[in-house]
C-alpha cells in the first residue's frame, strides 16, 4: 500500500505531451490520461494523449491514496507538459549523436527528434521527471 504523500506518485508511468497547450493543472496536482475513466478532479478536456479521459489529483486530496491505487490498476499515465524543444533535450539526453544534432537550428531539432520522444514514454514518473530535470538543468546552465 502506498503511504508516504511525497511518493505516492512514484507506481505510475509517464508520459510526454507537448500539444496539452491549453490545459489548466491546478498547483500541487498532477494529471492523469487514461482511454477509461479514472479517479480523481475530473476534467473535461477532449485532446488525445494516452486516452480521452483526465483527471487531476493532489497527494493531499482525501482519497489520493485510494485514487492513485485505482489509477494503476486502471492503466492511467501522469502526463508531463513540456514544450517540443525540451522533448527533443529529452531525446538527446545521453544520445551518442547529440553532438551532431546540436548542430541543427532549435527549429530543425525539433522536426527530426520529436518522433523519438516515444522511446522515452510510459517511464516511472520519478525517472521521467528526473529526465525533465535534467533538460532544465542543462538549460539553466547554458543561459
Amino acid at each position: 500500500m502506498i503511504d508516504d504523500r511525497e511518493t505516492m506518485f512514484d507506481q505510475c508511468k509517464a508520459v510526454f505531451a507537448t500539444h496539452l497547450t491549453d490545459i489548466q493543472v491546478p498547483a500541487g496536482h498532477v494529471l492523469f490520461n487514461a482511454s477509461r475513466p479514472i479517479f480523481g478532479n475530473r476534467l473535461d478536456y477532449d485532446e488525445w494523449c494516452f486516452g480521452r479521459f483526465y483527471t487531476t489529483l493532489s497527494p493531499k486530496d482525501d482519497h489520493a491514496e485510494y485514487s492513485i491505487k485505482e489509477n494503476l490498476d486502471l492503466d492511467a499515465r501522469i502526463v508531463i507538459l513540456i514544450t517540443p524543444e525540451e522533448a527533443a533535450e529529452i531525446v538527446l539526453l545521453g544520445h551518442r549523436y547529440a553532438h551532431k544534432y546540436r548542430e541543427y537550428s532549435i527549429e530543425d531539432r525539433v522536426k527530426m527528434l520529436l518522433p523519438m520522444i516515444s522511446k522515452k514514454q510510459h517511464l516511472p514518473y520519478p525517472e521521467a521527471l528526473a529526465l525533465l530535470d535534467a533538460v532544465r538543468q542543462q538549460a539553466d546552465k547554458a543561459a
